[in-house]
């Protein structure tokens, strides 16, 4: 009877240790019992309209699923805005210069940012950032070119009408391009552009009004509200276009 017992004893323990290890099984998910992070439901569902693997001669060939950009966040718009103030002297809104800025050298434009064709002759009058103005100190939010009026004014950058206005010398034309507005100030539309089109980068957008000058600014609007422009959201325009992920 003895070594009965001893069976009967072993055969019980060995029943309450597998119970037990079933049961810590399974609290866990699979996730965390290979290590991995849990798994959402938005991630699952991204995984089921990932292609399948395509069966070749020598085996599975693997899928490279590519991710879409959708263009810069707010926070990098911001950092670079923040980047603009520090790379120009004269750039500081909320101070005011205790030295009026020197006149600005005017000198040839040679096209620096693409808005006329390469045969146009364009003046670069004004700088982005403080400057004199009447003897005084203003703070300028865009860059100003002299080209004659009706010369051709191209768009620097694809995107889409928001404003197109004809006012005489204060027509505009503005073009947004992530959270970024492009302003072409004393600009006379085209024909046909209107609020709504879309337009690639080096395309005409208008002409040149009487008005002895061209001004080109950008601004840092994420919600894309016309009225929000200021010298607080302004950036040079010069940094702007170095960065080619938000211009091209």
């Amino acid at each position: 009877m003895l070594p009965l017992f001893k069976f009967a004893t072993k055969a019980w323990i060995a029943t309450v240790v597998l119970l037990a290890v079933l049961q810590s099984c399974s609290q866990f998910s699979p996730s965390q019992t290979t290590g991995s992070a849990p798994v959402s439901n938005a991630q699952v569902q991204q995984q089921s309209l990932a292609p399948a693997p395509q069966k070749t001669a020598s085996g599975v060939q693997p899928v490279v699923v590519e991710t879409v950009s959708t263009g810069p966040t707010h926070a990098s718009l911001e950092g670079l805005l923040q980047s603009s103030r520090l790379m120009n002297a004269r750039n500081d809104p909320d101070a005011y210069p205790s030295v009026v800025p020197p006149s600005f050298e005017q000198e040839k434009w040679n096209n620096r940012i693409g808005l006329f064709q390469s045969d146009s002759t364009g003046v670069f009058t004004s700088n982005f950032g403080w400057r004199r103005l009447n003897g005084k100190a203003n703070f300028h939010n865009g860059v100003d070119v002299w080209v004659k009026p009706g010369t051709e004014i191209l768009v620097p950058v694809s995107g889409e009408v928001v404003l197109a206005k004809t006012a005489g010398n204060q027509s505009e034309v503005i073009i947004r391009k992530g959270g970024v507005l492009h302003t072409l100030l004393h600009v006379k539309p085209a024909t046909g552009l209107s609020v709504g089109s879309t337009v690639q980068r080096g395309q005409v957008v208008g002409y040149q009004s009487d008005y002895n000058h061209l001004e080109y600014a950008t601004y840092i609007v994420p919600n894309s509200s016309l009225s929000d422009r200021s010298r607080d959201n302004a950036i040079n325009p010069f940094v702007l276009h170095a960065q080619p992920h938000l211009v091209d």
